[in-house]
């Protein structure tokens, strides 16, 4: 899946820079927007626009993940991504405890779709 992203990455929109918060305990085994168990300790993120399944490179401080959008969200001013408890822990290598942070991120041509995400398309 890594090559398949820096391929696509030629083909991607420039990079986009946007805050990102974290999002836990309080949501961890709800359903997502798009019909998945929310598992905090899984990669992932919750945008307001971008469709089930898309991938996002994800970069902080030159720590790089591959994201797949799960969820709707966030629901805070000046924030872009809500993402996954164990996403924010590997970006920033913190313990959460910075809360916001900016990162860059590219949006990818393609799309990864789970069975739990088919009846929300």
């Amino acid at each position: 899946m890594l090559l398949c992203a820096l391929i696509a990455l030629t083909m991607a929109p420039p990079m986009q820079t946007g805050n990102m918060s974290w999002y836990g305990e309080g949501f961890h085994g709800d359903s997502t927007a798009f019909g998945e168990i929310y598992d905090m300790n899984m990669i992932s993120v919750a945008h307001r626009t971008l469709p089930a399944g898309r991938v996002v490179l994800m970069e902080y401080h030159g720590r790089y993940s591959l994201v797949l959008v799960t969820d709707r969200g966030p629901y805070v001013s000046g924030r872009v991504f809500d993402g996954s408890r164990v996403l924010f822990k590997w970006l920033v290598r913190e313990d959460c405890h910075l809360g916001v942070v900016p990162v860059n991120y590219w949006v990818l041509p393609f799309r990864i779709i789970r069975p739990t995400m088919l009846y929300n398309l």
